[in-house]
Order: structure tokens, then C-alpha cells, then sequence
């Protein structure tokens, strides 16, 4: 719909269920050899992985999300219990959000390196406002601080100083971010402010995209990328 308003080719090289961490690589891999009028990146949900198996020369994905697997021999026995495993041993949020602001960080700067406006999209809430609100009062402790956060960093069991040191780091990765280039860094992500649903009842559907389309050229107006 945006090609279409602005009466561009399109180049849409996403894939669905991506990693963040895909998502990067695919990105990078397309900023090596091509350059672009706009580039969009639109990320997805911090508990998303693509694994690939052991076999010698082959790099077909396989995604592995909590509700299941798809791709290459996603019907598999081991992939399965990979599932289980990452999501009951190794779903780390705070590594999660930490590498995925890394991710960001590096392909923000890459693109204006070679200066290719951008504009990036928060497909999946991955809590950046609640990062992002979060202080800290020495008399008074932390405020602001959502639940979820809590949970992410363990807070009920650690001191307020190893706290500290946790969210101080991921407020200085997120101060390097720049939200100016994004349609939705600090207001509702995609997934959230949806108004209806596709099939599967879940991802945004036809009026969702609709709305996205609208605040993807109003941004593009606004900052005069075409």
C-alpha cells in the first residue's frame, strides 16, 4: 500500500515468523548490495527463534515460536523439544531486549552511513516503554517499574543495586536509539493497535494493515524521505 501511494517498486525481502535477529541479518545482507530510496524495518517479537540444523551447506530456517514450529523439518522430534527447552530453560528477556537494541543501534548507524532514509516499526510491544519509564529514587527506590519488568529482573530476589546497574544499561543502549525514525517507538505497537484481526486471529488484519499504511506515509510526508 505505501509502494502503491508513492508509485515505487516494491522490494520486500520479509519473511514471516522471523527472528529480530533475522531480520537484522536479512537486512544487512540487502544493504551490501543494494541501495534503497526508504528502507522499512518492521521488528517482531523478542521470543521468536530460527535455529539451523548441523547439516553441512544448508541454511534453510526453522522457526521455533511458543505456540509451535514451522520450516525446515519443523515436525521433528528434537525440534520440538528444542521448543520446550528455550522456552522452559533459556527464554532470556533481558538478553533478548539487550541484543535486540544492539541490533537496532548497528543497523541504524549502517543506514545512515550510507545514508538510506529508514524508518523502523515496532511490530510487537517487547517493552520498551516500560524500560524506558522506569526511575530510580535513593530514599525512595524504583518507580514506574512494570510488572513485567519486575519479572524479566528477577526483582523480588535481587538488591536494588544490581537492579540499578540492569536498567542503567539498557536505558543507555535505548537513549542511542533514535526514535525519530520510527513510526511507533514509544506509542502502541502494531500488534496493539490493531483494530482487527487476519485469519489465524492473531496477526494484524486487513484494517490493521490499512491504519499501519497510513502512519507509515504520514511519517514519510513528515520527514520528506520521497
Amino acid at each position: 500500500m505505501v509502494a502503491e501511494h508513492y508509485q515505487c517498486t516494491l522490494d520486500n525481502v520479509a519473511i514471516g515468523g522471523c527472528s529480530n535477529r533475522e531480520i537484522f541479518s536479512r537486512a544487512v545482507d540487502k544493504l551490501c548490495t543494494d541501495h534503497y530510496d526508504c528502507v522499512i524495518i518492521c521488528w517482531t517479537s523478542l521470543s521468536r527463534y530460527w535455529i539451523y540444523f548441523s547439516q553441512n551447506n544448508v541454511d534453510d530456517f526453522t522457526c521455533i515460536v511458543p505456540s509451535g514450529n514451522f520450516g525446515h523439518r519443523f515436525d521433528e522430534y528434537s525440534v520440538d523439544m528444542m521448543r520446550r527447552l528455550i522456552y522452559s530453560e533459556f527464554n532470556n528477556l533481558y538478553v533478548l531486549f539487550k541484543h535486540w537494541l544492539q541490533d537496532i543501534i548497528c543497523l541504524q548507524n549502517m543506514l545512515e552511513h550510507q545514508q538510506q532514509p529508514y524508518v523502523f516499526v515496532k511490530g510487537f510491544e517487547n517493552i520498551i516503554r516500560d524500560i524506558h519509564q522506569v526511575t530510580y529514587d535513593p530514599n525512595e527506590g524504583f518507580s514506574r517499574m512494570t510488572d513485567q519488568v519486575k519479572q524479566m529482573l528477577d526483582f523480588e530476589n535481587r538488591p536494588d543495586d544490581y537492579i540499578l546497574v540492569k536498567i542503567q544499561d539498557l536505558q543507555r543502549l535505548l537513549k542511542c536509539v533514535k526514535h525519530q525514525n520510527w513510526v511507533n517507538m514509544f506509542d502502541s505497537s502494531v500488534l496493539e493497535s490493531g483494530v482487527d484481526r487476519a485469519d489465524d486471529g492473531h496477526h494484524p488484519g486487513k484494517q490493521s494493515n490499512q491504519l499501519l499504511a497510513s502512519r507509515l506515509i504520514s511519517h514519510c510526508n513528515y520527514r520528506k524521505i520521497f
